[in-house]
């Protein structure tokens, strides 16, 4: 009877032990390690509110199987798991774009470095291209002449104003003067005639030739010219 007894007992024992839900180990390993790998991907700062919604699924999940309610445990802890990897895709997208605006707004600044340092470099050159500007040089001063041909249009006046002649058209007396052998009238020459240039006179000389050039019938003309 003893014996009836204690084996009915330990039917009983065993119907209610399989009767009761188990631990859900492997399901809480999963979130666990899900959780992980969210936080590994900056899930925190990348994807809080996914993150933040794992976590407390997961921590309720821990309390739930401390006190031994492993079905409600169990199940919650498959939320928790999807949460977590959810927050570790987005952290990995969300962190993808922010290195590439990073990596853009960089390009973008020395992008603008450069085009102000271009600026300045051509500022500087314009400067110093002003400041040391290459001064055209002065053409060369015609070689002075002493004989000079005639040509069609020529007029005394305007022999004499030639630079390589004496460079002022009142110095036509001293032309006029020089060539009296083939000149009569200083308003008549003629293409071909070869005439002498004086270079040995004095200031006076200069002086009076201007003199004779103003009271002569050309003086109007050049005061004109």
């Amino acid at each position: 009877m003893a014996r009836l007894a204690a084996t009915s007992l330990l039917l009983l024992l065993i119907l209610l032990t399989g009767g009761c839900a188990r631990p859900p180990v492997r399901e809480l390993d999963a979130a666990r390690s899900a959780m992980a790998r969210a936080y590994a991907a900056g899930a925190p700062r990348y994807a809080g509110q996914e993150y933040q919604a794992a976590k407390a699924a997961l921590e309720k999940a821990e309390d739930l199987v401390a006190d031994g309610k492993y079905e409600a445990a169990q199940k919650l802890l498959p939320f928790a798991t999807a949460q977590a990897r959810l927050a570790a895709r987005q952290a990995r997208k969300n962190r993808a774009e922010e290195e590439l605006a990073r990596i853009q707004k960089e390009r973008e600044e020395r992008r603008k470095k450069e085009e102000e340092a271009r600026r300045r470099t051509e500022a500087t050159t314009r400067k110093k291209t002003v400041k040391h500007k290459t001064v055209k040089p002065k053409p060369p001063t015609p070689k002075k002449v002493t004989r000079y041909r005639v040509v069609r249009g020529d007029t005394l006046p305007a022999i004499a104003a030639r630079p390589e002649v004496y460079g002022d058209p009142f110095l036509w007396p001293l032309l006029y003067k020089a060539n009296r052998d083939q000149l009569t009238d200083p308003r008549k020459i003629y293409p071909g005639q070869e005439l002498s240039v004086p270079r040995d006179f004095e200031p006076g000389d200069l002086k009076a030739a201007r003199s004779e050039a103003e009271k002569s019938p050309f003086f109007g003309r050049l005061r004109k010219d």
